[in-house]
């Protein structure tokens, strides 16, 4: 729960960066990001497979890889409806060059804040998770 609150948080500070973050922040900002981000991953795999036989976890790996890319491009999906609805008629200001760039800044902020929220509001999940969930792993060597 903690990691998927901070992984939000992390979506949502990216709504901080513009023209004058300086570029050492910015890249420590994306190293922990990165960093948050791949161990979401690493646990949510490990959640998903922890109960399985060991005959299944292959098949419950792929099965989990499937819907992790289709979990990321529903995101791209919802990210890319978002600044469309906060960016209305950007793409129709095609050669009006600098009056379209604070449109769209503030649009990328707010599409930040929004996925950023639903990543933290997606922490819920883990709620329904059973307590036991893999308490009987050492035990048993299937």
């Amino acid at each position: 729960v903690v990691n998927t609150l901070l992984l939000g948080a992390m979506i949502m500070s990216f709504a901080l960066v513009d023209a004058g973050t300086n570029f050492n922040l910015l890249l420590l900002h994306l190293l922990v990001f990165g960093m948050v981000n791949s161990l979401q991953f690493s646990i949510m795999n490990t959640a998903t497979i922890i109960d399985l036989p060991q005959a299944d976890v292959s098949a419950g790996n792929s099965i989990f890889s499937v819907v992790m890319q289709l979990s990321l491009s529903f995101g791209v999906y919802c990210g890319a409806l978002l600044l469309g609805y906060f960016a209305p008629g950007v793409t129709g200001m095609a050669g009006q060059g600098a009056q379209a760039v604070p449109q769209v800044i503030n649009a990328f902020h707010y599409t930040f804040i929004c996925v950023g929220l639903f990543s933290i509001a997606a922490s819920l999940t883990f709620f329904f998770m059973p307590a036991e969930l893999g308490r009987g792993r050492e035990s048993s060597q299937d």
